[in-house]
Formats: C-alpha cells, structure tokens, sequence
C-alpha cells in the first residue's frame, strides 16, 4: 500500500494511536483546490464575554449553583453553559464543587 502511495506521490499515511484504538489517515491532492492558510486566533466574541460576566453576576458566592440552574436564570441553553464553565474554572472565576465525572456537579463563585 505504502508504495503504490509512493508511486502515485501521494503524501504518507498520518498513523494516530491512542490506547484502545488507532487511525490511519489517507490525504489526496484535489486537482484545483486551495490549501488553507493558517489564520490568526480569533479573540472571544462581545457575545461570549457579556455571557460569562452576566454568569458571574447570576452566581450566589455562598450557594453552589448547577449549570442546568444558571442556563434558566440567564436564559440561554445548558450546553453554553457547560461550554463556559471550563473557561471560568481554568481563569479562577468559578470552582466546581464535585469531580469531573459526578452527577452533583455545582459551582461556586471564588472570591
């Protein structure tokens, strides 16, 4: 296979192995398509800063708070709150309360 990839110049197979399981990763060349550039990093949107900020004042500093129960107060979806929890926790705005895989997961604003 390797070399009727060689003979075709075709680029290598990428090989990704995790513990349980592996990918192999064939690429072609499109006749006529563009290779896209590597962009810039894109800085949150105005929307997603007024919604963590609006999360931190919904928090009760002395009562743990679901993500479930902050989508309700606030008025938007549980998966964009659990989508900004992660981010709040990594910059030390909020802590959880329980493990990553617990059922009780709340939050607490840090002060």
């Amino acid at each position: 296979m390797i070399r009727e990839i060689a003979a075709r110049s075709l680029p290598a197979p990428e090989l990704r192995v995790t513990v349980d399981s592996f990918t192999v990763i064939l690429r072609r060349e499109m006749p006529g398509a563009v290779a896209a550039q590597a962009s810039e990093p894109v800085a949150p949107s105005l929307d997603t800063y007024f919604l963590e900020e609006r999360i931190l004042m919904e928090r009760d500093a002395q009562r743990p708070t679901s993500s479930r129960e902050l989508a309700e107060r606030i008025g938007v979806g549980v998966a964009r709150i659990r989508y900004l929890l992660p981010k709040l926790i990594e910059r030390g705005k909020v802590a959880p309360t329980a493990g990553e895989t617990s059922r009780n997961h709340r939050y607490v604003l840090v002060s």
